[in-house]
């Protein structure tokens, strides 16, 4: 089942920026707390603050179902093509060991033992990529396959991320600040927040979102 969510605004701010609040989007691979079938939400906030999703777009659209365990917050239209329920009382889901497995367990991991900082025209990360320190992008960015970082990513510039590609940050938080975000697979930051700031920003496919 296809989900496309889009958020565009003159100047927008979308993510969901509640001090608890984390975002995640899970793509064409199931969405699996490990064991459990699809996840049944576009959008999810597991956190029980006023406002735990709360967007600042124009215009916000979302093609599936939303749900938090607190409220919803929005300054501008909101369209949701699916149930909305706040003050869900829903359990976050986990899914280390699904990405690993996926993404980490070959020969092909490209590591970093620090900080990883990188400023170029074009970025292609194609190859499975571990930091455990922060990672800060510049440039043109096209990530399709995995982007593992276990404190804080930054990402600055034209930002992709295909259909089948994570941007994971295991421990921290995830900062997108584009003109320009096309988002297609997962971006998860269960024990942090994610912010994204664009002018258009879109988001397709299969996805999850998940404070």
């Amino acid at each position: 089942m296809n989900k496309k969510f889009t958020g565009k605004a003159k100047r927008l701010i979308s993510g969901f920026v509640a001090v608890t609040t984390a975002i995640t989007m899970l793509p064409a691979i199931p969405a699996m707390a490990e064991d459990i079938g699809r996840y049944p939400y576009t959008l999810f906030a597991g956190s029980s603050a006023e406002g735990a999703i709360t967007t600042t777009a124009s215009n916000f659209g979302v093609n599936g179902n939303v749900a938090t365990n607190g409220t919803i917050s929005a300054d501008g239209n909101m369209n949701i093509n699916g149930t909305k329920t706040e003050n869900a009382g829903l359990d976050m889901i986990y899914i280390f060991d699904k990405i690993d497995s996926k993404y980490f367990s070959g020969s092909d991991v490209e590591e970093h033992t620090e900080d990883y900082v990188l400023d170029e025209l074009n970025i292609n990360i194609s190859e499975p990529t571990e930091v455990l320190g922060e990672a800060e992008l510049t440039g043109n960015i096209n990530i399709n396959t995995a982007l593992k970082v276990f404190k804080d990513v930054t990402l600055n510039g034209e930002v992709k991320n295909t259909n089948d590609s994570v941007i994971y940050s295991k421990y921290g938080d995830i900062v997108i600040d584009s003109t320009n975000v096309n988002l297609n697979g997962l971006v998860y930051a269960p024990f942090g927040s994610v912010e994204v700031k664009a002018m258009n920003l879109n988001l397709n496919n299969d996805f999850v979102n998940i404070t």
